[in-house]
């Protein structure tokens, strides 16, 4: 499954941030501190622009929290394909765009004021997003973007939790080992006495002892786990397809996870973007840590694009 595939797959499930079901509304704490004090400074009239918008999460920020929100012009892209609710949809100062790539925008050039991305961008080639940002900017206008840090208490979950998926994903690992013990209790189901289900099944309880003594409580806690006691159920009739859309499911999320991991910036991703900024004429170049109690939230990027003489 592609990165685009995988994340048209999760925005389809009808999240409103990318955290998934971590909250009910928007973002929220200092997530929603930052991007509360970026939003109110923008002024009347002006044309803001939110790159790889998702769910449109920004722009329902600013929608509910903003004053000025109905002066102000938001035009949201992302890449992947998402339905957004009507009452988005509905409001003559938003323009949704999918289907888009960051790196191609078919955008007008110096026509906004504002660029933001909220663990957006970084996915991205920078050196081909950052040049259409520097494209369609107005000069003096700038871009706020809130990026994935490598030391945040996300990203350290992700990693732990794909080296988990990545083990259950292993030819012969769990996921293979419950296929099998599925395929042997049809074929049992089917009348047919020749089958290997409890050669199955123990090789099944043999990846469950392998994954529960490497990852121990986030085994246990774990998606697959109770997956793997729902499909098991005398009463689940339909096991083969269930397990495939499960399987389709935990493989998109395997994708989103090691994709994340990968666009989190550390000191040598920082360093590399702010030489590549001001090489396309950025200046006022900002870099912010953002925590809460718990650590690292993320990182603040910012810029202001240069007037042209």
């Amino acid at each position: 499954m592609s990165a685009n595939e995988s994340w048209s797959q999760y925005w389809a499930q009808g999240h409103k941030t990318s955290f998934g079901n971590s909250f009910s509304g928007c973002y929220e704490g200092k997530l929603k501190d930052k991007w509360l004090e970026i939003l109110t400074g923008v002024t009347p009239q002006s044309e803001v622009l939110d790159l790889c918008t998702g769910n449109a999460s920004i722009i329902r920020l600013a929608q509910q929290s903003i004053t000025n929100f109905s002066e102000i012009t938001y035009t949201g892209v992302d890449y992947a394909d998402i339905a957004i609710e009507n009452d988005v949809l509905s409001m003559k100062n938003i323009n949704l765009l999918f289907k888009v790539d960051v790196t191609d925008l078919p955008l007008p050039a110096n026509y906004y004021d504002l660029v933001t991305s909220n663990f957006g961008i970084e996915y991205s080639d920078f050196n081909k997003s950052l040049l259409e940002v520097s494209r369609v900017l107005k000069p003096k206008g700038k871009f706020e973007f809130i990026c994935h840090h490598i030391d945040s208490q996300l990203i350290k979950s992700s990693i732990k939790e794909l080296e988990l998926l990545n083990m259950i994903f292993e030819q012969s690992g769990a996921i293979d080992c419950l296929e099998g013990l599925i395929v042997e209790l049809k074929r049992l189901d089917d009348g047919i006495t020749d089958n290997e289900a409890e050669l199955w099944r123990s090789r099944v309880n043999e990846s469950l002892a392998l994954l529960a003594e490497k990852f121990n409580s986030n085994f246990y806690s774990c998606d697959f786990l109770a997956f793997l006691k729902h499909v098991l159920k005398p009463t689940i009739k339909e096991k083969q397809q269930e397990f495939n859309f499960f399987k389709l499911e935990l493989s998109g999320y395997r994708t989103r996870l090691h994709k994340m991991v990968e666009a989190a910036f550390d000191l040598v991703k920082s360093n590399k973007f702010k030489e590549l900024s001001e090489s396309l004429g950025f200046d006022e170049f900002g870099c912010e840590i953002i925590k809460d109690e718990n650590g690292v939230v993320g990182l603040r990027v910012s810029a202001t694009k240069a007037m042209v003489y």
